[in-house]
């Protein structure tokens, strides 16, 4: 991306690659997930499954279907019913031991 601004350019630059969600938006079905918590935004928008009381902070999850949509995405995980939850509240980890 670039702006025809040395200071927007310099944002960018400098915020991009340091934003969180942009580091996950590569989630894709078969991936192993870290769940890493949803605040009540991050649950509202797109109108996802909120997962207070269903997923566990930290624990790891196995992502079975991705459903990307022009401003978010949502994940399928298995064996958690059919429910929906926006991609941001995860990271993909390459540790697939099982939950301690």
């Amino acid at each position: 991306m670039y702006y025809n601004n040395d200071k927007l350019n310099e944002i960018y630059r400098d915020t991009w690659p340091n934003l969180g969600w942009a580091k996950r938006m590569n989630i894709r079905a078969g991936d192993t997930v870290k769940f890493l918590g949803c605040s009540p935004e991050q649950v509202r928008w797109g109108n996802n499954d909120d997962p207070t009381g269903i997923l566990i902070v930290g624990d790891k999850y196995y992502v079975e279907h991705v459903e990307v949509h022009s401003q978010h995405t949502r994940i399928e995980l298995r064996g958690v019913l059919k429910l929906k939850f926006n991609s941001v509240c995860f990271e993909v980890t390459h540790d697939t031991r099982r939950n301690a």
